[in-house]
């Protein structure tokens, strides 16, 4: 029985870990590739696909089909078309943010167009943008 919950220890220890280490690479990616820019809201939508189907099917016309379907057993999330500065180039560039997960989904529920938005926009790379973690 011992042996068990050692067994165990040792696994949780190692997700916990491999979780740190994934956390401390996104934030050394972030602070080393990204600037913070801020970024005018062009539009939102609501995106939905089945559980289990990759993301690439998520549509807004599916939420229809969602909302007469099974409940848990679709994917929503809040799609934020934005406008910015680009760090990389300093021109005006267009882009999408799907938040999913954390502060930035939290915050992109309460957005509304015409809002400003703190994003991340790469340094080097004009048209990549992701919501601030």
């Amino acid at each position: 029985m011992k042996a068990i919950l050692a067994g165990r220890r040792i696994v949780v220890g190692l997700t916990l870990f491999a979780g740190l280490v994934l956390w401390a690479f996104s934030a050394a990616d972030n602070a080393l590739n990204y600037t913070e820019v801020v970024a005018a809201v062009e539009r939102l939508e609501e995106v939905c696909w089945p559980v289990g189907e990759p993301f690439e099917t998520a549509a807004s016309a599916r939420c229809a089909e969602a909302q007469a379907g099974p409940q848990g057993k679709w994917r929503h999330h809040q799609v934020v078309h934005v406008r910015y500065q680009s760090p990389a180039d300093r021109q005006q560039h267009s882009g999408v943010i799907v938040p999913i997960g954390g502060q930035a989904a939290v915050d992109a529920t309460k957005l509304s167009v015409g809002d400003r938005w703190k994003i991340l926009a790469h340094d080097d790379k004009p048209l990549d943008v992701k919501g601030v973690e």
